[in-house]
């Protein structure tokens, strides 16, 4: 970035907070909006930039068009030992838990993540 761009600094606490009440004010119940604002904090603070609150304005427009849907969570569709499929149910991509039902597949299968 060059040294004359104009930069904002914003506590972290004040960030997550504000894009936890955009997501709320979107349809989000409030849990699942401080979900989604912890996750795009979470991935800015890892320097995941593209990941982060960028995203906002996206997938409240994604919300409002009926493209993603508030209050859905994934849905398991076929498993076998080594391997699940899943549909997310047009959650929010945060939120459809691939990694964490990845993950409990691989340790039935003692492969993979750890």
């Amino acid at each position: 970035m060059p040294a004359d761009a104009p930069s904002h600094v914003v506590p972290v606490d004040a960030l997550r907070d504000l894009v936890g009440r955009m997501f709320a004010a979107s349809g989000c119940s409030v849990e699942e909006a401080e979900r989604v604002a912890r996750f795009l904090v979470s991935a800015n603070l890892a320097g995941h930039d593209s990941h982060g609150v960028i995203r906002v304005p996206r997938y409240i427009e994604w919300l409002r068009d009926g493209l993603v849907f508030a209050g859905k969570s994934n849905s398991i569709v076929t498993e076998t030992r080594l391997t699940r499929s899943w549909t997310a149910m047009s959650a929010l991509g945060r939120l459809s838990g691939c990694r964490r039902s990845i993950s409990a597949s691989a340790r039935r299968g003692r492969r993979g993540w750890r």
